[in-house]
Parts: structure tokens; sequence; C-alpha cells
């Protein structure tokens, strides 16, 4: 279906469009559907987008400071959170152009026209703008705000809003756009991408290429601001080694974008290279209004590209342990000592890696295997329970509940971070096990698998009777 006619709607569409793609790109470092942080997933990047997309789209004819502080307002109402802070800064002032400039970008007398018209209406704000876009900037919170001998935003600015971004600019790539009628966005990121899709690559592809060139060349300004210049120059230089290794034509690269990802993943994600992921947005926004690549088509809420899914699973006759237990209820009961035979099965979705596989079937059931070892031929003892106190010695491990007391060999117990041992629990034991040892083995080879979008595990008790934990990335 084409775009409307109405530019109000047409320039909200490519605000939601670009958005969603720089989220949905599996960008290294960053959330995508197969990858979240603890505080944020891609569908918080998706509702982000929808909120700030209609007060950016009305950036035309009114103050700047104005939409960029109405966008963060819409949506912190949905988020607890800051998911696009430096989208919005950075989509704010191309919203204000003209459309029809914004469709000539394509070309590069139409990329230069709008960096002479972004050079004049940037030089237009006012310092009344600069103060609704502190107090945008406060209510975002963004990680790794820090403190700054000048232009410190808890202080209040000074000077317009371009005198402020330019008193940033050097730690600071999006405040780096306002200082130089966004050359970085236009000229690099922009043209990068459009010769990536004139090439041929497919559009992650080309998203990815365009991000990690941005990436070699500049660091990662969040990066630097969280972690210091050497993590962000290191960033840069592994950025720089896979694009040197072919990626994506070589093993080489595909090695080398993979160590990449885990680098910047390690750390609590503190090297999560956020403003590079900014400028992305920009770039998309660009080739959307331009041509490059055409928008979805009602927004993309209802639109959501499909990743290709699979599924392998496992269940042996061997993924078996016999364990003793008891488990208290309805904080009255507790079970008598007895045990089970217990089997294990789980399956992983996720999409396939390079080698066209989910998950390798012999690693796979060496890893449930080891798990299984772990818990066979053991008291298994629930050290959060509530209801028992456990006291764990060098040798012993007693437990009490109420008048009851056992004591038990040190080596003969698992002891589980666990607050029962129901098949319930122990179904999500053994899978937060199954995550951690499938990320350590990744570390260990050249093809790792993708990281797991869900995994199943079922843990029966007897036969018929059995209890299955899901978890999701």
């Amino acid at each position: 279906m084409l775009l409307p006619e109405n530019d109000l709607e047409t320039i909200e569409a490519w605000i939601r469009n670009a958005c969603f793609l720089e989220a949905w790109a599996r960008k290294p470092g960053n959330v995508h559907p197969g990858q979240a942080f603890s505080d944020t997933s891609f569908e918080d990047f998706v509702a982000s987008a929808n909120a700030v997309a209609g007060p950016l789209a009305r950036a035309q004819g009114r103050p700047l400071g104005e939409s960029i502080l109405e966008a963060v307002r819409s949506a912190r109402l949905l988020m607890s959170q800051n998911a696009n802070l430096g989208i919005v800064l950075l989509l704010g002032p191309l919203c204000a152009a003209p459309a029809s400039l914004l469709r000539g970008t394509d070309s590069p007398s139409g990329r230069n026209t709008l960096q002479d018209w972004l050079r004049g209406f940037l030089a237009s704000l006012s310092i009344r703008d600069a103060e609704h876009t502190y107090e945008a900037i406060l209510l975002a919170a963004p990680g790794g705000l820090g403190s700054a001998k000048s232009g410190d935003v808890r202080e209040g600015p000074s000077g317009t809003l371009l005198a402020m971004m330019g008193l940033a600019r050097e730690r600071d790539i999006v405040a780096r756009q306002y200082s130089n009628a966004f050359e970085q966005v236009i000229h690099e990121g922009l043209v990068d991408f459009q010769a990536a899709i004139k090439t041929g690559r497919d559009l992650e592809t080309a998203i990815l290429l365009t991000f990690l060139k941005l990436l070699a060349r500049h660091g990662d300004t969040l990066i630097a601001r969280k972690s210091g210049d050497a993590i962000s120059s290191e960033a840069a230089r592994r950025a720089r080694e896979a694009l040197t290794s072919g990626w994506p034509d070589s093993p080489e690269g595909a090695r080398s974008v993979r160590d990449l990802d885990l680098w910047l993943r390690a750390d609590g994600n503190r090297r999560n290279p956020g403003a590079s992921a900014d400028m992305i947005a920009a770039v998309l926004f660009l080739a959307l209004a331009s041509g490059i690549i055409s928008p979805l088509y009602p927004p993309v809420e209802s639109a959501t590209p499909r990743m290709q899914k699979y599924k392998v699973r496992v269940t042996k006759d061997y993924l078996t342990f016999c364990s003793a237990h008891f488990i208290s209820f309805e904080g009255t009961q507790c079970e008598r000592l007895h045990g089970h035979n217990y089997r294990v099965a789980a399956e992983i979705e996720a999409p396939l890696n390079d080698d066209y596989l989910v998950f390798d079937f012999i690693v796979l059931k060496k890893i449930l295997r080891d798990i299984s070892n772990e818990l066979d031929h053991r008291m298994l003892v629930p050290v959060r329970s509530k209801a028992l106190e456990v006291t764990v010695e060098e040798t012993s491990v007693e437990i009490r509940y109420h008048t009851k007391r056992w004591v038990f060999p040190r080596e003969d117990c698992a002891l589980l971070d666990i607050e029962n041992t129901t098949a319930e629990l122990l179904a999500r034991w053994i899978s937060e096990r199954l995550r951690e040892e499938i990320q350590h083995h990744a570390r260990t080879i050249p093809s790792p698998p993708r990281a797991p979008e869900v995994i199943r595990v079922e843990v029966e008790e007897s036969h018929g009777q059995s209890a299955t934990y899901e978890s999701h990335a």
C-alpha cells in the first residue's frame, strides 16, 4: 500500500519504521528481538517508538524544545526508563525540516541542501529550546549522564540549544550532530547505508554494515561516558577488525562480529553502543524518507518482520537423575523423605546460526547429562526455603522442620538456590543452568549458536507426571 499523501501521517510512519528497524536489526551489543537487557526489551523500543512518533511528526512550525519535551513525556508515560532519548534528540531537527527536503536525500545535492537548511534551523534555536531540552533529558534520566564542567544539564542552560550542544560535542556524538549539521548522519551513515542497499545487501546486513562503520570510525560516546575512552576505542578497534576480516562475506568476519557482540554484552551491558544505535535510527529515517528503502505500511506495530524460528528438542533414556527429597507445603506440612527417578527433556528456540543449526544435538545432550549428574544420587536441598531451616557445614548439611531434624553428608547433597524441590522449580533450576552452559559454550567455538530466544525444560517425576518451565531471553 502507498503511503498517504498527508505529510503528518507520512512522517509519523517514517519515525515508527525507523525506530522499529533500528531495534529489529541484530546489532552487536544492542537490544533486538533475540536479546534483551535486564531492564529493556525489544518490545519496549517498539512501544517507545509509537509514543514519540506523534509529537515528533508535529515538529514543523513549532519550537524544537517543545517537541522534544512532549516526545519524552509521552515515552515516560509508558516506560519507567529511557529507551530512546538519543533518537528523539536526533529526529527532532530532521522532522522539523520540510518533507520535500527529506525526500531528496537520496542524492548528493539533496543531502547538501538538507544540511544547509539544518545549519540555518539549528542556528535559530533559542535558550527556551535549550531549557525544554534540558528538562527532557533530566526526565529521561539516560544511563551514563554523569556531570560536566560546562553545560551540565542539572545546572540549566546558559545559552541557546545550539550553543549548549556545542559544549557537549566532544563527549556526545548526538550533540555533535547539532554542531556540524548532522554531518555523520547525512554524509557518513546515510551514504554507507545507500551504498550497501545498492550493492544488493539485504536490509539487516545493510543496517549492520552502517552500524559497524560508524562504530569503527567514532567509537561510541555512550560507552565512553559509562566505561571510559579506552573502552570506546577498543570497541572501535574490534569493529574495524570485523570489517577488515571481511564481514559479512567471510567466516573470519562472522567470528569477529560474534566476538564483538559477546564483548559488548559483558560488564553488565555497560559497553552497550547505544549512541551508535541512535545514529542508525536517524540514518534509517532519512533512508525511508528518500525512498532508499520502502516503509512498512500500515505502521510497524501491525507489520513486524517475521524472523525465521526453529526449535530443537532432546529427551533420552540416560537424561535422568535418581534423587531424594521432600517438599513442604501449606506452611504446616512436610512430606516424608522419599525419592524419584526423574527424567529431563529440553527444547531450544532460536534462529539458525551460520552453520544452519539451532544447537548441536551432541553438545546439548552432553550439557543436560552433566547437569543431571550434578543431581544424581543426591539429596536435593532447597537452600532458599522459608519453611525449612538449612545449616550447611563443611562436612554436613542439617535440615530442621519444626520438631523434625535430618543430617546428611555434605558431599551427598545438591544445594539448590530454590524455595522448594517441586518439579516446577527443579525445571526452572535446570533451565537456568542450561542457559549458563550454553553461553559458556558459545564463547569457546568459532560458529556459536544464536542466543536462545526460548528455553523449555520438562522434569518428569514419574510416568505421566511432569512440570515444564519456559524462559525467554
